[in-house]
């Protein structure tokens, strides 16, 4: 008897709240549709899923039809790179050819000598001579290999290298970094952005670095004094120019080795610490101040392509 009253009221329990249900999804409010769309192709750590190098657009790099690789400033910074020849170490098809000991960039990208096919920011970076370029200013480094005279005008085929650099941020940055390495190694960089004005229309960024160090080998040393100022002017959320400025003076020891001597030639004799080259020739002093402004204009529908893929320098 008992049993059959406690079946009655669970029955009639799930009737009522069957009910309930019932009258509760006869009152619900249909809210309109949203749709949000959104894109994967950002950088993140050592990966970097789009490149302008290629083609001057903001390609996705699986969608190229040439052969690109990406240094991205998040692997420089875990590496400590210095110099934008060590940056390049992990780019394959890329060597290192006749530095001088550290003292110019002169890279070979697929057999070809590249030391003047290194771009800044899209533009020819080298009119004239060799010299060491730093990667206190650098966001990432684009290496294109194969022909690219096609964009680029004339070049050696082997393909070339596009040094990206940090741009001015709407808001406030300050970064103090300091190294010390071995053979008294000690370099200092500094990076600072943000508004100069109310309303985010003039934007700065300013990346400065002294380095100072020895080698392995005896009288062999570098001292170098970079700054890099770029200031960006948004005439619009269109249209906005950039100027950007680079000064370096580098005093750095020229280090070719130790000479061959003999027939068949052999290492000359002496302890592989010693700097053979007289000291007067040794030195040299490269003082370089490189300006230049972009203008740059976005096309296409901003209320839907946000970052406005076409755009015109």
């Amino acid at each position: 008897m008992n049993h059959s009253k406690n079946i009655t009221n669970i029955g009639a329990a799930l009737g009522a709240l069957l009910a309930a249900l019932t009258t509760r999804s006869e009152e619900l409010v249909i809210l309109p549709e949203i749709t949000v769309t959104g894109s994967t192709a950002t950088d993140t750590g050592y990966r970097a899923d789009t490149a302008t190098t290629a083609t001057k657009t903001d390609t996705p790099i699986f969608d190229l039809p040439v052969s690109i690789q990406v240094v991205p400033r998040e692997l420089v910074d875990d590496r400590q790179v210095i110099l934008l020849q060590d940056a390049l170490e992990t780019v394959s098809g890329v060597v290192p050819f006749a530095t001088g000991g550290s003292a110019f960039d002169s890279p070979r990208i697929r057999g070809f000598e590249a030391f003047r096919n290194i771009y800044r920011d899209g533009f020819r970076g080298r009119f004239f001579g060799n010299y060491i370029e730093s990667t206190a200013h650098l966001e990432r480094v684009d290496v294109l290999k194969g022909p690219a005279s096609v964009l680029y005008g004339r070049m050696e085929p082997g393909g070339l290298i596009n040094q990206v650099s940090k741009q001015p941020l709407a808001a406030p940055y300050y970064s103090l970094h300091q190294q010390f390495g071995s053979f008294d190694l000690y370099r200092t960089t500094l990076d600072a952005a943000g508004p100069l004005t109310e309303y985010q229309s003039l934007l700065y960024r300013v990346n400065f670095e002294y380095l100072d160090s020895g080698s392995f080998r005896d009288f062999v040393g570098a001292e170098t004094v970079f700054v890099a100022p770029v200031l960006s002017w948004n005439l619009s959320d269109r249209t906005h120019i950039t100027l950007n400025l680079q000064y370096q003076h580098s005093d750095r020891v020229m280090d070719r080795g130790l000479v061959a001597i003999g027939d068949p030639p052999r290492i000359a004799p002496i302890p592989f610490k010693v700097h053979a080259q007289p000291a007067r020739r040794a030195w040299m002093t490269i003082s370089l101040a490189r300006p230049f402004w972009v203008t740059l204009h976005r096309y296409g529908d901003l209320a839907t392509f946000a970052d406005a893929p076409w755009r015109l320098r």
